[in-house]
């Protein structure tokens, strides 16, 4: 059927002319199917065929969708729309929130995880040829912990008793098979996270340091000094070959006697005395672990050397 043909049904709508403009929309003398591709289609066409959808407010200015194109071909009224993009109570809350958000950003960036240390006891529990009871067990791991905790006090360091974890210690008792590093009090291998802390070897030169035999027959100090003195110096030696593991690197086998990161266990403050790092340990445990407070821990020095120590 051709549009200057009559339709058949006669009581249908009397035939279209070709010639004849299409008055589709506010009686135009143009076809308004063509009109859509004028500079303005937004304003001359949606503005008046959809108003009900289009708030006052919003057309106001000539400022219709907010964009240059509905600008092009009419006068802007002076301060329409600037006048609103640099109003205070519209921008001022929205930069608030903005810097909110860099702040929230940047603590989040710079707030690091705690460090957990797991900490698990393989050994006999046997001192020469006496074992230790269930109570002195517990007594002596309670003061291990204790003591490393102290090591790393103020520094994020979340120190656990538990079979597993990213950064292990183990306490253990010397292997059957001898090895390179038989005799040494604690062993942590190039590029470990998981260190050895040899309960016999240190049992041994606690009571060397006393000079007694046993437990059991130590006429220079009480058993219970003696248990508390030994969980001193396993703790003692687990924080410094931590500081063995990779990534650390501030055991620095310093020669000092009462030094976390010394060369030696074998003095008395390793298991009756007070101990801490050396300045220049500090300095790198500032750098690689993380803090519970803002400031740097002060600084109480010496040279990386070897990995145990005897």
């Amino acid at each position: 059927m051709l549009l200057d043909q009559a339709v058949e049904d006669r009581g249908a709508d009397p035939p279209l002319d070709a010639a004849e403009t299409l008055d589709l929309v506010d009686r135009q003398v143009e076809a308004r199917h063509l009109e859509i591709l004028r500079p303005n289609p937004f304003t001359e066409i949606v503005h008046r065929s959809h108003a009900l959808i289009v708030r006052p407010t919003v057309r106001e200015g000539n400022g219709h969708f907010r964009t240059l194109s509905t600008l092009s071909d009419h006068p802007l009224r002076p301060n329409a729309i600037s006048s609103r993009c640099r109003s205070p109570s519209r921008i001022q809350p929205t930069r608030r929130l903005f810097a909110a958000a860099v702040v929230l950003a940047m603590a989040c960036r710079s707030t690091p995880e705690p460090l957990g240390v797991a900490v698990t006891f393989a050994n006999t529990w046997r001192v020469g040829s006496d074992v230790l009871t269930t109570e002195e067990r517990s007594r002596l791991t309670r003061a291990a912990l204790d003591a490393m905790r102290d090591a790393f006090s103020g520094f994020d360091v979340v120190i656990a008793e538990a079979p597993s974890g990213a950064r292990l210690i183990r306490v253990e008792d010397t292997p059957a098979v001898r090895m390179p590093f038989f005799g040494a009090a604690g062993v942590t291998y190039p590029a470990a996270r998981t260190s050895s802390v040899r309960f016999d070897v240190l049992a041994t030169l606690e009571l060397a340091l006393v000079h007694c035999r046993d437990f059991a027959h130590c006429a220079a100090m009480p058993r219970g000094a003696l248990i508390d003195g030994l969980g001193r110096g396993v703790g003692a030696t687990a924080a410094h070959e931590l500081g063995h593991q990779a990534g650390f690197r501030f055991a620095l086998d310093s020669r000092c006697d009462d030094c976390y990161d010394g060369n030696a266990s074998t003095s008395y403050a390793h298991f009756f005395g007070q101990k801490h790092w050396s300045d220049r340990a500090l300095q790198i445990m500032n750098r690689t672990l993380p803090r519970r407070d803002a400031q740097p821990r002060p600084t109480a020095s010496t040279s990386l050397s070897a990995i145990t120590h005897d």
